[in-house]
């Protein structure tokens, strides 16, 4: 990818297929490697936009990174961190997905309150999609998700009973380990608080 970009500098996709190349690298990578390779893949969203600041691929990489570069460092102001998802629930305000993405940005900025109104709103917009994926047979991934970020902001506003449950519901509509391991850990606390 970082051979593409050099070749075609002014090609969105490749910036784009480099920074996602980048950001899952970042996954993966210790402490000390982690921020700077977030930082390129922000980077490279930045010349996307540079170019064509209302491209909804780079828009929607941009917010997560630049979210990501706001939990791992006080370089970047929270208040500004979200700004990218912001922009691309407003271009893109009838699709449950921007809205789903700046949801998970408030949460993880531990912006609770903002995160559970908005995973809220992206619930709405997501019933339909949900209920054709159901007729036809398709697992309901799609809810699964959105009932995780909803759990996670339940959490951080201290509404634990509420969380649990819609962690429980996430984990049987898809089990995935971050919904189990939440699942456990809300069970855990109440348990502890119930003696």
């Amino acid at each position: 990818y970082t051979q593409a970009r050099s070749i075609a500098p002014d090609l969105a996709v490749n910036r784009i297929r480099l920074s996602t190349a980048l950001f899952s690298a970042s996954l993966r990578a210790d402490d000390e490697h982690r921020l700077p390779l977030v930082q390129q893949a922000y980077d490279e969203m930045a010349a996307v936009l540079d170019r064509n600041p209302l491209d909804h691929r780079a828009l929607s990489r941009a917010g997560e990174y630049l979210r990501e570069l706001a939990v791992i460092t006080d370089d970047v102001s929270t208040a500004d961190a979200p700004r990218d998802s912001e922009v691309l629930v407003q271009l893109m305000p009838g699709f449950w997905q921007p809205h789903l993405s700046l949801a998970w940005s408030y949460v993880r900025l531990g912006r609770y309150e903002e995160g559970l109104s908005t995973v809220t709103t992206a619930n709405v917009l997501a019933e339909t999609v949900m209920r054709e994926a159901v007729r036809v047979g398709r697992a309901p991934s799609t809810h699964a998700l959105l009932l995780y970020v909803e759990a996670l902001a339940l959490q951080g506003l201290g509404r634990l009973d509420a969380a649990l449950l819609a962690a429980q519901h996430s984990v049987a509509l898809d089990p995935t380990p971050a919904a189990q391991a939440l699942v456990e850990q809300l069970t855990v606390t109440a348990a502890s608080e119930a003696s």
